[in-house]
């Protein structure tokens, strides 16, 4: 306590063991928010956040009964506004509460994604199929695989690259467009690891000629997998970009296996 008798705490961020730069930017992000609203001080305000201590601000903290209570009522507010948020609400809600756990790679977030195959209530994929937002993107996703027919390549099926396939929720939309549109076509269904694929196959019900199940990983090289320069007519992910380390030199590696682009036509 200082001399007025209120509490005090100055931290050097470099103290708190964060897992990685990754959590590091989004934590770095989280004490500017706190910043922002008074609850911390930062020395200097700005600069590489290893080199920032923290303090506390004017403003008081809640104590941990009245945060909870605080996050009940904004959870039933927002679900009285758009009723059609309630998985992503408690979903978020499950994760934000483990989030220093997260921050400091005790704990996976996949723990709390996919907390057990028994969780069929609030799970992710659910969220992915059912969630308004989403199910706009995969409406469009339909669109553009649609138009595709009349791109179609003479002779053969429309070669396909999902990448970060997980629990195939984008895949059931991009399946059923292909099949409505009388597209022929070979999916390359991917994910970084081998976890989601016996789900995914019960899920989609496919045959073997069409739906190729691989393990890849979108942050290394993609020939050194199995995946050759120009092999795709589409290569498509969704909530999956956004989550590597560099995603200029992700989507750069990925178009890169995609059919159509000059240096494609080059090896011709």
């Amino acid at each position: 306590r200082d001399v007025t008798g209120v509490q005090t705490c100055a931290l050097p961020i470099s103290a708190i063991q964060i897992a990685d730069s990754h959590m590091m930017a989004l934590f770095e992000r989280y004490v500017h928010l706190l910043s922002d609203s008074g609850y911390l001080v930062l020395s200097p305000p700005s600069g590489p956040a290893t080199q920032v201590v923290v303090s506390l601000g004017s403003r008081r903290w809640p104590l941990a009964e009245e945060a909870s209570k605080f996050e009940d009522r904004t959870k039933r507010a927002l679900y009285e506004m758009d009723p059609s948020r309630v998985l992503f609400l408690e979903i978020s809600s499950r994760c934000g509460v483990n989030l220093p756990g997260l921050l400091q790679g005790r704990n996976s977030a996949l723990e709390y994604l996919f907390p057990s195959p028994t969780e069929t209530e609030y799970n992710t994929g659910r969220f992915y199929a059912e969630d308004p937002d989403l199910v706009k993107c995969n409406n469009v996703m339909q669109k553009i695989v649609g138009a595709m027919r009349h791109m179609q390549p003479v002779g053969r099926p429309i070669q396909i690259l999902e990448v970060g396939a997980g629990t195939g929720s984008t895949t059931g939309f991009l399946l059923a467009a292909l099949e409505s549109n009388s597209v022929p076509f070979h999916l390359t269904f991917t994910d970084i690891s081998k976890s989601f694929f016996n789900s995914a196959r019960n899920k989609l019900k496919t045959s073997d000629d069409k739906v190729q199940y691989s393990v890849f990983d979108i942050e290394k090289d993609a020939l050194s997998q199995g995946h050759e320069p120009c092999s795709f007519d589409l290569v498509l992910g969704s909530n999956v970009i956004h989550a590597v380390k560099n995603i200029a030199e992700t989507l750069k590696n990925l178009k890169g296996l995609q059919i159509g682009r000059a240096s494609c036509r080059e090896r011709v």
